[in-house]
């Protein structure tokens, strides 16, 4: 719960930066254009048509730039962010896991040739399996997958999209 509060601290956070995002993008051509003329007329220069047409021209050139820059700053920051996670995660070392096998009268049995047969070409499979976790602090196992049945051919691409659910 720590997690998910924090979590949550660090996506309202974001969401004002956001809502800034969108302040600015729609605030910038009108605050650009104040400011430039301003400046320009506090420096002495005389202010003519030609001028502040050719600068407002100008200026709608630039506004698609200007605006997409935010966004541009937070799409950064979400890849490194993204970038640290996977890395971490993909430098973790490896843990062996307690796997329990139970036999079940109910579930079928191939024969030898059969299960040689189909093994050979597949890299995972999972037939009828109930899956639990813990914690380490945790002394009853909570379930996370019941009866779930899976065959990976070798060298097939698979990813695992889903919610992630605290179920308490």
């Amino acid at each position: 719960m720590e997690t998910r509060s924090s979590e949550v601290t660090h996506l309202t956070t974001r969401k004002y930066l956001d809502a800034w995002c969108v302040f600015f993008w729609a605030a910038t051509p009108t605050l650009f254009s104040l400011f430039t003329f301003g400046l320009f007329a506090l420096m002495g220069h005389q202010l003519d048509a030609a001028t502040v047409f050719t600068c407002l021209a100008l200026f709608n050139n630039l506004i698609s730039p200007l605006n997409s820059f935010p966004w541009v700053i937070n799409g950064l920051i979400d890849a490194i962010v993204s970038t640290r996670r996977l890395s971490r995660f993909l430098s973790c070392s490896e843990s062996k896991r307690e796997v329990e096998q139970t036999a079940d009268s109910s579930s079928p049995v191939l024969s030898n040739e059969q299960s040689a047969a189909n093994f050979n070409d597949m890299a995972i499979v999972i037939h009828d399996a109930c899956c639990a976790w813990s914690c380490s602090n945790e002394k009853e196992w909570n379930m996370v997958l019941n009866h779930v049945t899976l065959d990976l051919p070798k060298g097939s691409f698979v990813a695992i999209i889903g919610e992630v659910r605290h179920v308490p």
